[in-house]
């Protein structure tokens, strides 16, 4: 038999160690999971079908001078669907479809917080309409004006926003 002093460590064993790796419970969904997902999906649903909805609104009403986005966004600024303007300038669905609304705020504003400052404010205000820079897909900007709006359950909760920006066709400039 060999002799090891106190403080030497075993030497590692070809042999190998047995034993049943289980799952732990946190790795398995729970019915709370379950349900949370579940709210969340009719969330996304029932906003998406308010997105398409106000879309429909906003082009019965549209008007001749200015060029109108809207995006549906969910409670924490994600956005759920988009409707670009018609002048094929804005960004296309795949690029902004659960990005975070701040995508559109320039990088001053975002360092700022602007974007949750913002989403906050129409929580408290219930509306608010902002003229601001906005950015489009090429870097480009856009002097307009934004109305983001909350959209609450019947409990008072909110549920999401609708974040609609539109701008005078003849006002550019370049962020680069």
């Amino acid at each position: 038999m060999e002799k090891r002093m106190k403080h030497e460590p075993a030497a590692p064993s070809d042999e190998p160690e047995w034993g049943v790796v289980l799952p732990s419970k946190s790795d398995q969904p729970t019915a709370a999971d379950r349900r949370s997902d579940k709210i969340r999906s009719w969330r996304r649903r029932a906003l998406l079908k308010r997105g398409a909805r106000l879309h429909m609104t906003m082009v019965a009403n549209a008007q001749s001078n200015s060029l109108a986005s809207l995006a549906m966004l969910d409670e924490a600024g994600t956005v759920v669907s988009w409707y670009g303007s018609p002048d094929g300038r804005d960004y296309v669905s795949q690029e902004v479809v659960d990005r975070h609304l701040s995508l559109f705020y320039s990088s001053e504003e975002v360092c700022r917080r602007q974007p949750d400052r913002d989403l906050r404010a129409a929580v408290i205000e219930g509306r608010i309409t902002r003229q601001a820079w906005r950015r489009r897909p090429d870097g480009s900007a856009f002097w307009g004006t934004i109305d983001i709006e909350p959209v609450v359950l019947r409990d008072g909760r909110v549920q999401g926003f609708s974040y609609v920006a539109s701008a005078p066709d003849q006002v550019e400039h370049s962020l680069r």
